[in-house]
């Protein structure tokens, strides 16, 4: 069972066994990948397996509002879901801890009290604005590279993850040779996606 099949296993409202394996499919093959993810990004530790739990109870409860019919587009839907369960947590979490909810277009605002900012940015809000409008931009252009290539997506991840040449090779069924070639081919068509974030960091100093 791949992606798609289980998302059109869901959808389907089968028996209950085939929905129990296809929620089960996206656990293990997706699991390791999505809480090193998470953890990465706000959600440490226990609370990176809450918000695969949330993830995948969102997998199936929103099933049958996928529209895709590639395995890409599959695994493109499967990231957006996460990426939402992983945003709800960060906002319950700044509703918490702070307060208040700074979202802008669904993208969590960067933090003043960033420890490797905080010296710069305390004090000047016009600085840390267009810090967060970098933040915000970068994330916003993620995601929507996402949707187009999500197999360059995954590919790029991997390698941030530590997997080492040959070991994307094996996951994407290519030779060593092809993914060097395939990663560099990823970097050169992601750039141009950020590229439009550059606005605003030029001429930017706290």
């Amino acid at each position: 069972m791949d992606d798609l099949q289980a998302l059109r296993a869901l959808a389907a409202d089968g028996p209950r066994a085939q929905r129990e394996t296809a929620a089960a499919h996206f656990y293990f093959q997706w699991g390791k990948r999505l809480k090193s993810h998470f953890a990465l990004h706000g959600a440490p530790g226990p609370q990176a397996e809450d918000v695969l739990q949330e993830a995948i109870e969102k997998l199936v409860t929103k099933a049958d509002t996928f529209r895709g019919d590639t395995p890409d587009s599959a695994a493109a839907w499967v990231w957006t879901v996460a990426r939402n369960a992983l945003d709800d947590y960060r906002d319950r979490h700044t509703r918490h801890t702070r307060g208040h909810v700074p979202l802008e277009d669904g993208m969590p605002e960067g933090r003043s009290d960033d420890p490797v900012l905080s010296d710069s940015v305390r004090g000047n809000p016009a600085y840390q604005y267009q810090l967060d409008q970098a933040r915000a931009c970068v994330r916003r252009q993620l995601r929507r590279f996402m949707f187009e290539r999500a197999r360059d997506v995954e590919a790029l991840w991997l390698v941030t993850q530590g997997y080492t040449i040959a070991e994307v090779a094996g996951k994407l069924g290519k030779t060593p040779n092809a993914t060097a070639v395939y990663l560099t081919g990823c970097r050169d068509r992601i750039r141009p996606w950020l590229a439009t974030c550059r606005r605003y960091l030029d001429g930017l100093s706290p």
